[in-house]
């Protein structure tokens, strides 16, 4: 046992050989927490009545989600759409379509992708139609006043029209996709894709959208969107180009990642 004039020497020296020690631990910072995953969601709809002299209806609906894992290294997407439309008691328009697309950033600009689409247009002759692609998108230009991402890849397509043969189709996907401020609480909003042929130059599709979107509220807002759709080759019987005009209620949800 220390004597009791060596025992405070000896205390005051595991102290000391002790503080540097357990200063770093003391001082050493806890790890920031992980990202939160971000989250956004968005659903259109509109709706058009008439009676008395003219009896017709309209509707559509169109709505997209979107996840983004943390850090932003993949995200995944889906959405649909359905138009209709009733003159009388007779149905004059109906279109629907799904799509959803998986992204993995390969750097600041450059996503790879993989996308499916499945859509009906019995208006347009088509029973069914659907495809899939992979592709590499890269954002060409990235500011707070406009954006532009170009999109290119290969794609498949399986076509089922109301009358004829069914349709397999390997080529490409070209699509540009923008968006630009008007204004505080405006913006429009532009998507071009094309669908060429490997085997028949002249069996291209195209399908356009260009939009203006006004805020009202934090998560509501007004949007006016025109889509152009152009069949080079349409089924026999049918023609070329369609358009549909729609101005929707649009309600925002999400959550903005850490």
């Amino acid at each position: 046992m220390l004597r009791p004039r060596l025992a405070v020497p000896a205390l005051l020296a595991v102290l000391a050989l002790a503080s540097p020690l357990a200063a770093p631990l003391s001082a050493e910072e806890p790890l920031p927490p992980k990202p939160e995953p971000a989250w956004r969601a968005k659903l259109a709809f509109s709706f058009l009545h008439q009676s008395g002299n003219q009896r017709a209806r309209s509707g559509s609906f169109d709505g997209l989600y979107r996840y983004e894992h943390r850090g932003g290294k993949w995200a995944l997407e889906g959405g649909g759409q359905a138009v209709v439309a009733e003159k009388g008691k007779r149905r004059s328009g109906e279109r629907w379509s799904a799509q959803a697309r998986f992204e993995r950033r390969l750097g600041r600009r450059l996503k790879a992708s993989a996308g499916l689409r499945r859509e009906r247009d019995r208006f347009a002759g088509i029973e069914a139609r659907q495809g899939s692609d992979a592709s590499l998108e890269w954002q060409a230009h990235d500011t707070e006043q406009w954006k532009l991402a170009l999109l290119a890849g290969l794609s498949w397509t399986h076509e089922e029209p109301r009358q004829g043969s069914d349709k397999k189709i390997w080529g490409a996907l070209l699509q540009a996709d923008a968006t630009g401020r008007l204004s505080p609480t405006a913006q429009w909003q532009s998507q071009v894709i094309v669908f060429p042929s490997f085997e028949d130059p002249n069996d291209v599709r195209m399908t356009g959208k260009f939009g203006v979107n006004a805020t009202l509220t934090e998560t509501m807002g007004l949007r006016l969107t025109c889509d152009i759709r152009y069949d080079h080759e349409p089924v026999p019987g049918f023609a070329t180009t369609d358009t549909t005009t729609t101005a929707a209620l649009v309600a925002r949800l999400g959550k903005k990642g850490d």
